[in-house]
């Protein structure tokens, strides 16, 4: 008499495999948590990073069209062009929530008038004026996760 082939699994053998599976997923989980905690602080740096060189550029391009003429400093044609409101939308990409702007890890825009910790947004403040030659753009990086507040302060006299 033949004896029938058996098909299939045994108990044994499917409790090892999700003993590993288990296994895996003990590690793999507070490595990928780990992961998204360092890409999102490093967005965070980089967005304040990417602030301050935008701003000092900015500031420069407006220097070159002051001294060619394409720029005035009376009537404030000079300072509507690195306001606050202005650099917001620039940095962003567009209007405030717009779709394409720049995201913060926390969701909404990346840059906003005041930082935010739980957002990571970064923030920017506009003191003072070209024509006065006080102009000062202040750019704040929040604590944002284990990063720690820090600031940057791009003035118009030191460009």
């Amino acid at each position: 008499m033949k004896q029938a082939m058996q098909k299939g699994f045994t108990l044994i053998e499917l409790m090892i495999v999700v003993a590993i599976i288990g296994i895996l997923a003990a590690v793999a989980l507070p490595a990928y948590q780990d992961y998204i905690k360092n890409a999102n602080m490093a967005k965070v740096q980089t967005h304040f990073d990417e602030a301050a060189r935008f701003i000092e550029n900015d500031l420069r391009r407006v220097q070159a069209g002051i001294a060619m003429g394409t720029l005035v400093t009376a009537g404030g044609v000079a300072d509507a062009e690195v306001n606050a409101a202005a650099l917001l939308v620039k940095l962003n990409g567009g209007a405030p929530a717009a779709a394409g702007n720049a995201l913060a890890p926390g969701g909404g825009d990346a840059y906003l008038a005041a930082s935010s910790a739980t957002l990571g947004t970064v923030g920017i403040t506009v003191a003072g004026t070209i024509a006065a030659g006080t102009y000062a753009a202040t750019i704040v990086r929040p604590a944002y996760l284990d990063l720690v507040t820090a600031t940057q302060i791009v003035d118009w006299t030191q460009i």
